[in-house]
């Protein structure tokens, strides 16, 4: 099986056993975004906790983000890829004071926990009745996957853009940027491929680390879920990957220049995009490729199943290990 190896403080890695048929890793977060209104009383003594973890060097200024008046952000020692960023004292009243942003497959949670009790002066159990999730990416790895050997299809949902080079497709997306959902599927090992290019040199006063390249082509399929609900609700979420089918173009076989057009056109705009322009102009012909298309579904995605895995995912988060120290 593939999984996500938590080394603590260095990146998450693949571990693979040496196989060439597809396996897909258990269900992870990859970005994790919430928000907690404070009372006015709190602001202050939560602007200094801030400023003295700048002051202890624990973090590190960014950058004014989304209209928030200050901003840290906290590196595990010498690791600029492992971090917890905290924003605070919005331009906007309405908005809540404080949002924390992560990734949990790359920082310990039990860190996290005690940033967020260290800057709130509350205890975790508080925050998680209390805070409002703002953005949720949960994520699947499809390993000895080619991108550009599967055809997708979300219900309801077009394709907005793909990015490709040379002919080979790199990314694509599902729904727009701002949209409360969008699903985006790409090419995993490229993209460790460029970070590593800048590996070693200084982000924010932290040193980028190369990352372990996995040993054969990766597939993210990544939904980004952006309707705010309560994080203690975190593990009754719905699954985001329902009505997401694949299809795989290996196996099938296109006999005439029609259908190799269908492949290409469904491949950059989607399987729902390109049967949708085709009905407009010869419905037997989408009957047709609909019926040749989905003589192909890829086995190993499992929606369902994959989806079994929230409910660990959701405890990860919410009942985190206590473990200080970090920032004492």
């Amino acid at each position: 099986m593939i999984t996500y190896v938590n080394t603590g403080p260095a990146p998450p890695i693949f571990g693979f056993q040496h196989q060439k048929e597809p396996l897909v890793t258990p269900l992870g977060c990859d970005y994790l975004s919430c928000t907690l209104k404070l009372a006015p009383t709190e602001r202050k003594a939560a602007l200094n906790r801030l400023k003295q973890l700048k002051a202890d060097g624990t973090a590190m200024p960014a950058s004014r983000h989304s209209g928030y008046k200050f901003a840290a952000q906290v590196h595990y020692p010498a690791d600029a890829t492992s971090t917890i960023r905290i924003h605070a004292d919005p331009a906007d009243t309405e908005k809540a004071f404080l949002r924390f942003e992560t990734n949990p497959l790359k920082v310990a949670m039990s860190t996290f926990r005690e940033v967020v009790e260290f800057v709130t002066d509350q205890p975790y159990e508080a925050f998680v009745s209390k805070a409002v999730v703002t953005r949720f990416d949960a994520t699947v790895d499809a390993a000895f996957v080619n991108i550009n050997e599967i055809l997708i299809r979300k219900k309801f949902t077009q394709a907005t853009s793909a990015h490709h080079k040379s002919g080979h497709l790199e990314t694509t997306y599902y729904g727009s940027k701002s949209s409360r959902g969008r699903l985006a599927v790409y090419d995993k090992r490229l993209e460790l491929k460029r970070k590593n290019a800048s590996a070693n040199k200084s982000v924010a006063g932290s040193i980028v680390p190369p990352q372990e390249l996995p040993p054969c082509e990766v597939t993210r399929i990544e939904y980004r879920h952006k309707k705010p609900f309560p994080l203690y609700q975190l593990g009754s979420l719905e699954n985001l990957f329902s009505g997401l089918s694949i299809y795989l173009t290996t196996a099938l076989k296109a006999q005439t220049i029609e259908e190799h057009l269908f492949l290409e056109s469904a491949r950059y705009r989607g399987l729902h995009d390109a049967l949708k322009a085709v009905k407009n102009i010869d419905k037997p012909f989408e009957k047709k490729m609909r019926a040749f298309a989905e003589s192909a579904p890829a086995s190993w995605w499992k929606p369902d199943k994959i989806w079994k895995g929230m409910p660990t995912v959701a405890n990860a988060i919410l009942n985190p290990d206590k473990a200080p120290g970090f920032l004492h």
